[in-house]
């Protein structure tokens, strides 16, 4: 399953990720300062759910857009559609689920 990732998408992991740090850690600078009303962590958890959001509606516009254009409504998917659908699907998820670890782990400093 890895070998199918192309090296576009570990930048765009690493590049997300590298976002979300750098967000969490100026917006935990200012909460040093005193002056934020609310959890700096919660910003974190909502790039997250948003990545995750986005990585299950756009592949699965891809298969319904599929399936509807070929009256294809059972059984697999061509090989091609699926690939592209990962290829959407990877990054975002992977992306997602580090800015949720993230979040907790500055939760918990």
């Amino acid at each position: 399953m890895l070998k199918r990732v192309k090296k576009g998408q570990w930048i765009y992991i690493i590049i997300s990720t590298l976002f979300n740090v750098i967000l969490m850690l100026i917006f935990y600078f200012i909460d040093l300062k005193k002056s934020l009303n609310f959890d700096y962590y919660y910003l974190s958890a909502l790039i997250g759910a948003i990545n995750l959001l986005l990585g299950w509606m756009i592949p699965n516009h891809f298969d319904f857009e599929y399936r509807r254009k070929n009256a294809f409504y059972k059984g697999k998917l061509p090989i091609d559609i699926r690939n592209k659908m990962f290829s959407y699907r990877f990054p975002l998820m992977i992306s997602g689920i580090i800015a949720l670890i993230i979040s907790c782990i500055f939760s918990v400093i």
